[in-house]
């Protein structure tokens, strides 16, 4: 059986909020996937956007916060990251627009 969760946030939120903090439960697996979709205002895709991902251990005292990663949105602005569940253990994501062009885009 496998265990499926949905956050979305919309774009009043974004307008609203300068940080929007989202949690999610899922069962208990060795890892997870975790798949998003990057949208501008219209609801048009985002290529490029920078995924940061980092690990909150709150096995030390205090917290040990780790950059593990980024990824990158594709021209659908979609996006995938596996993570493992560990005890203790919470992630952060962060979104960020495209900093430089791409060389494939006008």
């Amino acid at each position: 059986m496998s265990s499926y969760a949905e956050i979305m946030i919309t774009p009043r939120e974004l307008k609203l909020h300068r940080i929007i903090n989202k949690k999610i439960v899922v069962k208990r697996k060795r890892t997870i996937l975790i798949e998003g979709k990057i949208l501008d205002r219209k609801s048009n895709p985002i290529d490029g956007a920078i995924i940061a991902i980092k690990k909150i251990d709150y096995n030390y005292k205090p917290y040990k916060a780790i950059d593990i990663g980024y990824a990158i949105s594709n021209k659908h602005g979609e996006y995938a990251i596996v993570l493992e569940k560990l005890y203790n253990i919470n992630y952060k994501i962060k979104v960020y627009e495209q900093q430089i062009k791409l060389l494939n885009q006008k």
